[in-house]
């Protein structure tokens, strides 16, 4: 471990009240507490998903006989891209395909007594908080209540420790309680759990990212056993203003871990390095507490979840883990998945078999072959249009539908299909069950909408459209006040909309708006969107060499995203049609030339990549000679 200066600091903020501890998974990990880290828990669930014959492939590659595979997942690009998600987006998934039984899956982390982390924890906040105040506080993203234990044995009280996990209970205001503040919920309120899995794309509820930010502002932060990477949580620490961070974790794992350093690069502070129990040993000696820290690991979800295994049908676990698989995306192996499940659902309800064509239809239109997916998404249309009682899923499937027939350039039959979409979402009940998903799913629709109309103008020439679709922008941007991502994508289509009607100013301030929207959830597809919509609309200006900065700004973010080879064709497709409204024929066989190169060296690929490159060699060389 380093040397004790940075315990002596991090002591000397306690004892001056001057830091606020944030705790991670990483803190729960030590006996006789004994859970998983978010990896581990992460690796359990997938497991779980795959724990039948049709996946046996998958499980093997993930190492299912050894606790920690390196080699065997640095074999697998699949398992390595969803390690990479966050945990609580894939227990949504899991939940999706479970409803609430999905609960009891998180059952081992119930009963557990707190380790001697928590204990000290809940020593420091005994000695050093002060009560009647707003500084007697803990932050974690931890789902358990062990902290909350710890703190009621060490005060002799539960009614003097307050958790608080829903949005209404954070506030600055001083109490006698010592809050725990729980950004992600709490296993006692499974209702906490689904709202966190909601904010994931939201980003933080408002209420708790300004307490947040409060405390980021006006204490030091020690962050303990936490990877900071969590989406709703890294950009709030990244962007706000901080007083100064401390960060306990091993050298090892600092180095490999991008979001602590850019943290620590953005913010300064102190990098506490060494093993958590080194690091709280020497500072349990320095503040004069008597703990013993010789204490061990050993996960205790893995058998509790094995267990529960055998009670999950085999097509749940499939449906599953296919959606998982396009979550990442890697939409080829979802394909593949859902041919194991073609026998499971050919005699399966019309709610399986429409699940089926679903994933199917989305990890087709995800490969590029939309006719494909556009016949998968009729069928399951079909299907729920012959049941005698309308049926909730027939929304989901005309705006899957819409979506594809939109990226396939059949905007009329899209415009159809959204407004029949629309005509069905009062069937959800959403509205008296969710508001929040009532009004962001209304808001989608809307926005849909808009974008078939648009679309529309654009391919017409015609400006008869834009009234409605700027209605419809309207009120979707009204409703969406709590999705950052859907309200980023409501200002992008705005800007096209001012575009259309020939206000290039405004589109490009709504871009720009965009821009940083994606820039802050660390959305590089929707980064790489908007930055081609610049490039666009600064090339009609004849701002040329702007433009082409532009384009190439989006080429690189969608190259970023790996999956968005789409994106850099249009890149590029973007600076042909710049370099060639300039006459710049050489530079247009320069483009030519690399995209030829990242073509055959497998950056770009298929048919659409030739297309590309034939064009655009085509006429450079004819126009250059």
């Amino acid at each position: 471990m380093q040397g004790t200066d940075d315990i002596d600091f991090l002591a000397e903020l306690i004892e001056e009240r001057e830091v606020v501890f944030f705790v991670g998974a990483g803190v729960s990990l030590w006996e006789p507490s004994n859970l998983p880290s978010g990896r581990e828990l992460k690796e359990n669930l997938l497991l779980l998903t795959t724990s039948c014959d049709e996946l046996a492939a998958y499980r093997q590659l993930l190492g299912s006989s050894n606790r920690r595979p390196e080699a065997a997942r640095g074999k697998s690009r699949v398992w390595s891209g969803i390690l990479e998600k966050p945990l609580e987006w894939i227990f949504g998934v899991v939940h999706e395909e479970l409803g609430d039984r999905a609960f009891a899956l998180l059952d081992f982390m119930k009963g557990k007594p707190p380790n001697q982390i928590h204990i000290l924890l809940a020593q420091v906040l005994a000695r050093y908080g002060e009560k009647g105040s707003n500084n007697n506080v803990i932050f974690t993203t931890n789902f358990d209540t062990l902290l909350e234990d710890a703190l009621a044995s060490r005060l002799g009280r539960e009614d003097i420790v307050k958790p608080c996990y829903e949005s209404k209970q954070f506030s600055m205001e001083s109490m006698e309680e010592v809050r725990v503040f729980k950004l992600h919920g709490c296993i006692e309120a499974p209702s906490s759990l689904i709202t966190t899995i909601r904010a994931l794309s939201r980003g933080l509820e408002r209420e708790k990212a300004e307490v947040l930010m409060h405390y980021l502002r006006n204490k030091w932060i020690c962050f303990v056993g936490y990877s900071a990477s969590d989406p709703d949580i890294f950009p709030i620490l990244r962007d706000a203003t901080c007083r100064g961070l401390i960060i306990c974790e091993r050298e090892a794992s600092f180095a490999a871990n991008n979001n602590m350093g850019q943290l620590l690069g953005a913010h300064g502070g102190r990098l506490v390095r060494g093993d958590m129990r080194d690091i709280f040993g020497e500072l349990s000696l320095r503040l004069g507490f008597s703990l013993n820290f010789d204490i061990d690991h050993n996960d205790a979800s893995s058998e509790h979840l094995a267990q529960y295994s055998g009670t999950i049908a085999r097509e749940t676990k499939l449906f599953a883990f296919c959606k998982i698989l396009l979550g990442v995306p890697y939409a080829r192996e979802a394909l593949k998945v859902l041919k194991k499940t073609i026998r499971l659902t050919a005699s399966a309800d019309v709610g399986r078999r429409v699940k089926f064509l679903h994933l199917r239809g989305v990890s087709q239109r995800e490969q590029g072959d939309y006719n494909a997916a556009l016949r998968s998404f009729r069928k399951a249309r079909d299907l729920l249009l012959e049941e005698p009682v309308p049926r909730n899923e027939l929304f989901l499937i005309l705006r899957e539908l819409g979506d594809t027939l939109n990226v396939n350039y059949q905007h009329e039959l899209a415009l159809m299909e959204f407004r029949r979409a629309t005509m069905s979402f009062p069937r959800l009940g959403l509205e008296a069950t969710d508001s929040t998903l009532y009004r962001d799913t209304r808001a989608l629709i809307l926005l849909n909408t808009a974008m078939a109309l648009l679309y529309l103008a654009e391919e017409s020439g015609s400006l008869q459209s834009l009234p409605e679709a700027g209605d419809l922008l309207a009120e979707a941007s009204r409703l969406a006040i709590d999705d950052m991502e859907l309200r980023a994508n409501i200002v992008r289509i705005q800007a096209r909309r001012a575009r259309l009607e020939g206000r290039w100013l405004d589109a490009l301030s709504g871009l720009f708006e965009a821009l940083d929207l994606f820039r802050y959830l660390g959305k590089t597809v929707g980064q790489a969107n908007v930055a081609r919509e610049i490039g666009f609309v600064l090339g009609k200006l004849r701002y040329c060499e702007a433009a082409l900065e532009w384009y190439r700004t989006a080429r690189n973010a969608s190259l970023a995203a790996e999956s968005d080879t789409p994106g850099v064709l249009k890149a590029f497709d973007g600076m042909m049609q710049v370099l060639r409204a300039k006459k710049a024929w050489g530079r247009l066989l320069a483009t030519g030339s690399h995209l030829t190169f990242e073509a055959l060296e497998g950056v770009t690929t298929g048919g659409l990549s030739l297309f590309y490159v034939l064009r655009i060699l085509r006429l450079s060389r004819r126009r250059h000679l």
